[in-house]
């Protein structure tokens, strides 16, 4: 009767990890991913100032219809504040942002409810020529609960990337970019149906290539992206305390997806824009849609002198001919 008992829980064990509510953490890792390179497509927009400071909040929303998938809501809000450096030939964009995470994740029988917050730093150098190269460092911590339990999270997060913009007749344009990201989620351990189940560290990559096309329309911009994801979570088993030196029992899985996103940035008033964007998943019915305000200041007089008409769209009643 034991040895049944045993094997029972040794079963309900296994099942309950292939659907661990631990590894929804790992969804949450991608999101602050996600808002790593937001922040990097605020810094393309062209402007005159040396300085931007600008918010966003991010709505997302993810539900399976067929079988027993992982499905989310989120409100993710953002702001950041980013700085122009001139060089020969080139520009430097510095800045950082801070956000909030307020989710929902769940798998099957299983729902958390956390919060959280993250802070970032990054740069991205852009030549005249149109190639760019960028790079972001970030760390969040995460607050869950499920069933009344409570624990927590740290994950710091890194990601590269680089690409070129090609700047086409009518002010058409075409961008294609590479980026590469990792980080590290650290351990994390909850008890369920009398079963304690750990998570060791899980030290994930992804990859994101994108094709991009846009236009300006007087002070419009609008641009549509064409997205290739890949995600892989390596590190990261579940393993169980039923007897000394613990029982592997699932890994994260890996996804890939395809996603098509609409961008919309509109200049308001002098120094003032409107941001808005829709990415739709294709192939996990995922959908993350946002909305937000720009501030710009700090006139940059190098820029004024080399772009002159980049000025004069600005004065439509000058004389100046």
């Amino acid at each position: 009767m034991r040895k049944l008992s045993l094997f029972f829980l040794l079963f309900l064990g296994v099942v309950w990890a292939e659907r661990s509510p631990l590894f929804l953490q790992l969804k949450i890792m991608s999101l602050e991913q996600m808002l790593q390179r937001k922040h990097i497509e605020q810094m393309h927009f062209q402007s005159l100032s040396s300085w931007r400071v600008w918010g966003l909040t991010h709505l997302g929303v993810k539900q399976t219809f067929i079988g027993d998938g992982s499905n989310y809501t989120a409100i993710l809000p953002q702001i950041g504040a980013d700085k122009e450096l001139l060089f020969d030939g080139s520009s430097l964009f510095v800045g950082g942002d801070i956000n909030a995470d307020i989710t929902s994740p769940s798998y099957g029988d299983y729902n958390l409810s956390g919060y959280g917050y993250g802070v970032g730093g990054y740069a991205m150098w852009v030549a005249e020529s149109g190639w760019f190269a960028n790079l972001s460092v970030k760390m969040a911590q995460i607050f869950l609960e499920l069933d009344s339990q409570k624990f927590n999270n740290t994950m710091w997060l890194f990601d590269m990337g680089g690409g070129k913009t090609f700047f086409l007749p009518q002010e058409y344009y075409l961008r294609a970019s590479f980026n590469f990201g990792t980080g590290v989620l650290f351990d994390s351990k909850i008890t369920l149906s009398n079963l304690t189940q750990i998570m060791n560290p899980a030290i994930p990559f992804s990859l994101l290539g994108r094709f991009s096309i846009g236009k300006q329309i007087g002070k419009q911009d609008i641009r549509i992206d064409i997205d290739s994801l890949y995600e892989n979570y390596a590190g990261g088993r579940v393993t169980s305390e039923l007897h000394s030196g613990g029982l592997e029992v699932a890994k994260p899985k890996g996804s890939y997806d395809l996603r098509l996103s609409i961008h919309y940035d509109v200049n308001l008033f002098e120094g003032g824009a409107f941001y808005t964007y829709a990415d739709f998943s294709t192939l996990n019915l995922e959908v993350m849609a946002g909305i937000g305000f720009r501030m710009e200041f700090g006139v940059k007089e190098e820029v004024l002198l080399k772009y002159p008409k980049i000025r004069l769209k600005k004065l439509p009643n000058t004389d100046i001919k």
